[in-house]
């Protein structure tokens, strides 16, 4: 039983780093400049408004 808790508990901080990394990559997208050099893809279908609400929703 313990082992199975130290296994969820090492998931959750893996988990949490992987929100961090995809966090900081949105972060450096938004503060390449101008909206006209961003990927579009960024901004097809809301794509970074859904981000943003999924980071917010988080935390």
């Amino acid at each position: 039983m313990q082992e199975r808790h130290s296994q969820i508990a090492e998931l959750e901080g893996s988990m949490r780093q992987c929100d961090r990394r995809a966090m900081t990559i949105v972060m450096e997208v938004v503060e390449l400049g101008p909206v006209d050099r961003m990927p579009s893809i960024v901004f097809d279908h809301g794509l970074l408004t859904m981000l943003a609400e999924w980071w917010y929703s988080k935390s």
